[in-house]
């Protein structure tokens, strides 16, 4: 599954330009990424932490955009990228915890 750092790099590089390679490097690394989010929220992602796995993705992916190699190693970067993602994600929710929707009928809320 995982590479050299070297080989990792070109994969990143080639990532940044064609959408397809993006979407395997992800394919690839999902399992780094399912890790990080747990890590994180301290439970699998199908607890009900479904967005949680879909932030680390997005956060995945720009961290391939975003990546130069004298940033240090990739993953390391990917998983900064990741964690600050979600923190910005949990740290949003708890400040609009409490805002209550227009949409939401009297009985919800």
């Amino acid at each position: 599954m995982v590479g050299t750092e070297h080989s990792i790099v070109g994969q990143v590089y080639a990532a940044k330009t064609d959408p397809e390679a993006a979407d395997t490097l992800i394919e690839q690394y999902t399992g780094f990424i399912r890790s990080e989010t747990v890590k994180f929220t301290h439970a699998a992602p199908e607890n009900g932490h479904e967005d949680a796995l879909s932030i680390a993705m997005l956060a995945f992916y720009e961290a391939i955009l975003h990546y130069e190699q004298g940033r240090g190693a990739f993953l390391p970067y990917a998983a900064r990228a990741i964690r600050n993602r979600l923190i910005d994600h949990y740290r949003a929710e708890k400040r609009h915890g409490n805002v209550l929707s227009l949409h939401a009928s009297a009985g919800d809320g």
